[in-house]
């Protein structure tokens, strides 16, 4: 069999990865001159262990990511810093409802415990002190984007994969033709271009906006990931927190969700930056300094945001994989893989 990747973003590169472990030959298509342009790296690297609504598609597919990048992160050789989710609340209304969510957790094997007082103001001495209890969960991660999509980008060539860079796919072919070669399948995982090349072949594709997340990178240090317990929150955004920066001795505050009418990575401005730091920083004991900023920008199935993996002829095309599509990556190129394995 041989397949087609159009890009190479975490998304593309797993699949690739998965495809040439079962003996597929592969090609990649790459528009730009480098891997993992848009959301693969701007991000802030978090494997994620909590996402709603519990027991989903992207849900089931996000733990099931999260193993496998435990697994494959020694065969690729990116690093994965182990952390814990600090999840805080303060208001009584949080606090007759925190009896009810270890019942949630546990349903769907959340490791968890439950802290208040001054055990939270001794284990977690950076939080606020204007919260009065957290739920402390084990098994998260934090990556380097860059380090691992370089790294698994490495291991695909060294499987005998190719990656055709500066290679831009305007649209798809009524038959699974690039260059004059035929595929057995083409896979489409180009993150916000999608859409656009799969629009010649797919008659339903989704309606899709986009949103913008910015990223603030403060002066402290920190290794466990704080966030404030919220029953109300979008569907199209986890609401923030303050996370470990894979760089080391920095800490990243968002990120923020706003949308866009644009899917291009701009430049983010001072005052958008201040503001976002000012959404975050109540969270902390004391306040950092702002070192630098950056944004990322997701593509969202709307409404909805559900992820959409629809295969249509000899193609296959991922539709709004949006967060926590980091840590879905493996599991998502599993899924593909087992699909095209199964069809032949």
């Amino acid at each position: 069999m041989r397949v087609a990747v159009i890009g190479a973003g975490v998304i593309g590169l797993y699949t690739a990865y998965h495809l040439l472990k079962e003996g597929v030959e592969v090609d990649i298509y790459e528009a730009r001159h480098k891997v993992g342009y848009s959301a693969s790296t701007h991000n802030p690297g978090v494997l994620n262990v909590i996402q709603n609504p519990l027991g989903s598609f992207k849900t089931r597919l996000m733990l099931r990511g999260l193993e496998l990048h435990r697994e494959y992160s020694r065969d690729i050789g990116y690093n994965i810093m182990d952390t814990k989710l600090v999840l805080v609340y303060r208001r009584l209304g949080h606090r007759m409802i925190s009896p009810l969510v270890p019942i949630y957790m546990k349903r769907y094997g959340i490791k968890f415990e439950r802290i208040e007082g001054d055990t939270l103001k001794k284990k977690y001495y950076e939080v606020s002190p204007i919260f009065k209890g957290a739920f402390i969960v084990d098994g998260y991660g934090i990556v380097n984007p860059y380090e691992m999509l370089d790294r698994l980008a490495s291991r695909v060539v060294e499987l005998g994969g190719k990656i055709y860079f500066g290679r831009r796919i305007k649209r798809a072919e009524s038959e699974p033709v690039i260059d004059g070669v035929e595929y057995d399948y083409i896979v489409i995982a180009a993150g916000p271009y999608t859409a656009d090349i799969a629009r010649t072949i797919d008659p339903n594709p989704p309606r899709q906006r986009f949103g913008k997340g910015i990223m603030v990178i403060s002066s402290i240090t920190i290794d466990y990931i704080i966030a404030e317990f919220n029953v109300f929150l979008s569907k199209y955004t986890k609401g923030g927190a303050v996370i470990p920066y894979y760089r080391g001795r920095w800490t990243i505050l968002g990120p923020d969700f706003r949308w866009i009418d644009t899917k291009e990575i701009y430049e983010v401005s001072r005052e958008e930056a201040e503001e976002v730091f000012n959404s975050y920083v109540y969270l902390l004991r004391d306040k950092p300094e702002i070192i630098d900023y950056f944004c990322g920008v997701r593509i969202i199935n709307y409404p909805g945001n559900r992820w959409i993996i629809r295969k249509i002829g000899r193609y296959i095309m991922t539709y709004g994989i949006d967060s926590p599509g980091l840590t879905a990556s493996p599991a998502i190129g599993e899924y593909i893989t087992r699909h095209l394995i199964k069809v032949g």
